[in-house]
């Protein structure tokens, strides 16, 4: 049997993929079983301004006012469920905190010509590849 060879150089896997996706940079780790750190997003939100919550039979829903870097507002409605709360905050934040955390990511993530007007948050993990661990460091 013949010994296992060594990569000369780390091989970049994300989400459990069973094969490297990218191009392999020499400076990265060999990540298994999760998504391996992407690039920061470019910062585009300035504030985040949580009003109005309604609980609904599965959540809460905000009303939410983002101010962007390059001038302007936009309202949206933000869908919280409760599974998602509990996802990221563990239920130890108020659900208003996570909510703006969504919107903030949701926001630098996808811009203001992309951000629709009403959107759940369960959307935002399925949307942005490193949400989770993003969201969870706001709260």
């Amino acid at each position: 049997m013949m010994p296992a060879r060594r990569p000369t150089r780390p091989l970049k896997l994300t989400g459990g993929d069973p094969a490297p996706t990218g191009t392999p940079d020499p400076g990265e780790p060999i990540v298994f079983g999760k998504a391996a750190p992407l690039p920061a997003s470019p910062r585009r939100v300035a504030s985040v301004e949580v009003g109005a919550e309604t609980e609904t039979g599965s959540g809460w829903r905000y009303a939410v006012t983002l101010e962007w870097l390059e001038g302007g507002t936009t309202e949206h409605e933000l869908i919280l469920g409760w599974q998602d709360h509990d996802h990221w905050s563990g239920g130890a934040a108020a659900p208003s905190k996570v909510a703006a955390a969504v919107a903030r990511v949701a926001g630098d993530e996808l811009g203001e010509g992309k951000l629709p007007r009403r959107f759940d948050a369960s959307t935002v993990r399925r949307v942005v590849a490193d949400a989770d661990g993003r969201i969870q460091r706001l709260v």
